[in-house]
């Protein structure tokens, strides 16, 4: 009397475990998928800035600019190499809290500005 429960409990068991199973290899299926679309988009991004932009980028280098605009090209130009060769890690930068002030201002200190230049930059 008391086997025939059990029996039929421990199928239960058995039939969740095996959906359970189902369930997670799915889950990972998707995320494979999900993980190779995200690499895809990315390269293809990448791929947009270096052909479209940066040599947009280039040929304004060489016009004749004032220091002002020749910073600001410089910073974008960096910034846009660092998205391309996968350097800028957003969640590293948005844990570090930081105001776009704040982010403007490293990017000028490694650009080699002084503080009086970075100050007359912003004002």
């Amino acid at each position: 009397m008391n086997k025939e429960p059990a029996a039929k409990l421990e199928e239960k068991v058995r039939e969740q475990a095996i959906q359970i199973d189902r369930i997670s290899t799915t889950l990972d299926v998707l995320l494979e998928r999900r993980d190779r679309e995200k690499a895809e988009i990315y390269a293809m991004i990448a791929t947009n800035i270096k052909k479209k932009v940066l040599p947009y980028i280039e040929r304004m280098t060489n016009e004749s600019l004032s220091e002002r605009c020749n910073t600001y090209l410089n910073i974008i130009k960096s910034n846009l190499e660092q998205i391309v060769s996968l350097r800028t890690n957003i969640k590293s930068l948005s844990a570090h809290d930081l105001t776009p002030t704040e982010m403007h201002i490293i990017e000028l200190v490694k650009q080699g500005k002084r503080s009086k230049e970075i100050a007359d930059l912003l004002n």
